[in-house]
This record gives C-alpha cells, sequence and structure tokens, in this order.
C-alpha cells in the first residue's frame, strides 16, 4: 500500500473527521461541484532517508488542504486532521497491508480564499517518515 492510500483509510476511519467531511477525501484537486467541507491530499515530495550502512525509509511530505465555505468549517476539519495525527508513531497506518509509519511531523501552511467560489481553504504539511514494503 503506498502512503496516499494508507493515510485516505486511516483518515476515513477516524469518527470525528467523517462526522465534518463524511468520505469526502479527494486526491490532487475537488470535483467540479464539491460538496463541502471536503480535504484534498497531494503529495508534494518523498526523499529517501539512507545513512551510511542502512535504508531509513522515506521522509514524504503529504500537504492536506481542508476546504469549506466558512474559515472555522474549514478550521475545524483542519484540527481534527491535528488531533488523529498528531503522535502518530510506531504503528500500521492504512490497517492489515498498510504502511510502517515511524513518525508524523506537522508543518502548517498558509490559509486561503477564493473569491470566485467563496470557498476558505487551511493547509497543514504531514511530513510522514515511514518504511516501504
Amino acid at each position: 500500500m503506498v502512503i496516499e492510500s494508507a493515510l485516505s483509510t486511516y483518515l476515513l476511519a477516524q469518527s470525528g473527521l467523517t462526522a465534518l467531511i463524511s468520505n469526502r477525501i479527494h486526491s490532487l484537486k475537488l470535483p467540479q461541484k464539491p460538496v463541502l467541507p471536503a480535504v484534498v491530499l497531494q503529495k508534494i515530495d518523498a526523499p529517501r532517508l539512507n545513512g551510511f550502512s542502512a535504508d531509513y525509509g522515506v521522509m514524504t511530505r503529504i500537504q492536506i488542504t481542508s476546504w469549506a465555505l466558512t474559515y472555522s468549517g474549514a478550521s475545524a476539519v483542519q484540527e481534527q486532521i491535528r488531533a488523529v495525527t498528531q503522535n502518530y508513531m510506531n504503528q500500521t497506518m492504512g490497517g492489515a497491508g498498510g504502511v510502517d509509519v515511524k513518525n508524523i511531523e506537522f508543518d502548517e501552511g498558509p490559509d486561503s480564499y477564493e473569491d470566485d467560489t467563496g470557498r476558505y481553504g487551511k493547509i497543514i504539511d504531514l511530513l510522514i517518515w515511514h518504511l516501504e514494503a
């Protein structure tokens, strides 16, 4: 399983988050007529962590944008994501056949507003240190 699928599966299993977004997690972009609030996942990069005598895995950066029709709505979604990924260490993400995640760090990005759609966005990057199968 790739880390993007493992993260999506994990997030969809979190009742506090799905109470806000249902199953609305999208890859790369929102659909043309999205139901909000919703989340967009996008892999930014995935540098390998190599040492002299070992492969230490990958540090994948996944940008998560929480979209809603209000700023507080986008903030609530982002806070749920932060709550369920904070302190996530040394676990298998995504269930059976999932990804061995060593640690998750956060890098908060800018907020956004789209005049033409009236959507508010909150961006957070997850830096996920994981092993590859």
